[in-house]
């Protein structure tokens, strides 16, 4: 208990220590809490911007906030552990920017949205340079980090010095998210050997889980709170036959959407492995590529959300008709399309051309029972053909929203029924083999995070 007014930042984790279970911070949770807000307000705007253009916006705004929370929820916390009281009103100040950013999370307001996103940056520049001055171990981390941050500092300085030309806004703005979306293979190649300070695996899994999360619950707000709003707006417009037509095909989506997003949950955090199995362990490009593929999973799952938003707007508002357009079907399918491509990718990262690896709680290797090979290869064949199947039924959900978000929550919800299958299958069948007296094999999750991605 007790805090000190300054302190020394400390590692949390170093090559040659043993791995610690990592654990979100309250500070972590407030801040999941302002990506909420965040994440509604990038789609809300998206919403009334149906067009390729507002896509592109939606799209670089996104990048520019997660990689400003990922700033500091996993390259600071999940490497570094501050507790001094200085350290809290430096993180105040990345809050203030955060929610800067929050509020002009538009294209009209791209001035004060950069002017947030600075100030979050900033900030987090104070913070790697105590780190840097504490741990001597972590400068060249830092100036890694501090290089890549200033240069997106300088991508969005443009829209604030070209205030009012669309296509410099574009360009700083899509700078800014280029260079931090990098950034993670820039310090690959920039820091060798022991000059990268490592994660904590287990603090970041638990990040990258709230991220998705975060996603996902963006389903849960637009199905509920935008039908609380289009309910009090037509409440006096509509016939009392009318409006309980419309509420019974709001609850048809709310349960269905329930459904599609709980089944994301189910999958994604089916394939999550145990740190010594993640891809972050096997080398530093397979975890690279697993970060950015979390960001691309995340924008994906937002997608859904906004075309949910649509889909109650269709069956809510009598001027709709019940009809979704074309480019909310599109915008729907590609994004369960697209988030199953993800997961798939996701899991190559942590899987793909293992020998040993875990399933419901022993280890498989493969080449030793050709029953269990063969139920592993069908397993990666279903989710792989699953991720077809949304861009290739998009002709027949057009204008049909109700059937749409159906089709795409039942799919999920075979897709789970059929890997969780597999998965005991291969259980029972490795306890069948078993020989009486034999010690269950496990990987062993506790071992030392020095391993591929030093």
């Amino acid at each position: 208990t007790g805090r000190r007014l300054l302190g020394a930042p400390v590692l949390l984790q170093d090559w040659d220590a043993e791995a610690e279970e990592g654990a979100a911070q309250y500070w972590e949770l407030f801040l999941d809490l302002l990506l909420v807000a965040a994440a509604s307000s990038i789609a809300d705007e998206f919403k009334n911007d149906l067009t390729p253009g507002g896509f592109a916006h939606f799209v670089v705004m996104y990048v520019i906030l997660v990689n400003g929370w990922l700033l500091y929820t996993h390259h600071i916390t999940s490497r570094f552990e501050d507790t001094s009281l200085v350290h809290s009103f430096v993180l105040f100040v990345y809050l203030v920017g955060f929610g800067t950013c929050i509020v002009n999370a538009s294209f009209e307001d791209a001035r004060a949205f950069c002017v947030g996103a600075i100030l979050l940056r900033l900030s987090v520049l104070i913070m790697l340079t105590s780190i840097a001055y504490c741990i001597p171990r972590a400068r060249y981390f830092c100036k890694a980090l501090a290089f890549v941050t200033l240069l997106a500092i300088a991508g969005l300085s443009v829209p604030i010095l070209f205030d009012g030309d669309d296509t410099m806004t574009e360009v700083g703005l899509w700078m800014a998210a280029g260079v931090e979306s990098l950034a993670e293979v820039l310090m690959v190649n920039m820091l060798r050997g022991e000059r990268l300070v490592p994660i904590n695996i287990d603090q970041t899994k638990e990040r990258l889980g709230a991220l998705v999360l975060v996603m996902l619950g963006e389903t849960v707000l637009s199905v509920t709170i935008t039908y609380r709003e289009l309910k009090e707006e037509h409440r006096e417009e509509e016939e009392d036959g009318e409006s309980q037509q419309h509420n019974s095909y709001y609850y048809w989506v709310l349960g269905l959407s329930f459904l599609l997003i709980f089944m994301f949950t189910l999958l994604f955090f089916h394939m999550q492995p145990d740190p010594a199995e993640h891809a972050f362990r096997r080398s530093r490009t397979y975890g690279t590529l697993c970060l950015l593929a979390h960001k691309v999973l995340g924008l994906a799952l937002l997608c859904v959300g906004v075309s949910v938003k649509l889909v109650v707007k269709s069956v809510m508002d009598p001027e709709e008709d019940g009809d979704l357009s074309p480019f909310g079907c599109r915008l729907m399918g590609c994004g369960v399309g697209a988030a199953l491509c993800t997961l798939l990718f996701i899991r190559y990262m942590h899987y793909g051309n293992k020998k040993e690896f875990t399933v419901a709680n022993s280890l498989v290797v493969i080449g030793t029972d050709a029953r269990i090979d063969r139920i592993v290869s069908i397993w990666w064949w279903t989710i792989g053909v699953a991720c077809i199947i949304p861009f290739a039924f998009l002709p027949v959900t057009m204008g049909r929203p109700l059937f749409a978000i159906a089709f795409y929550a039942v799919l999920l919800l075979l897709v789970c029924v059929l890997e969780t299958s597999y998965s005991d299958y291969i259980g029972k069948r490795l306890d069948k083999n078993r020989r009486p007296g034999e010690e269950q094999a496990f990987v062993d999750s506790t071992a030392s995070y020095q391993g591929a991605t030093k």
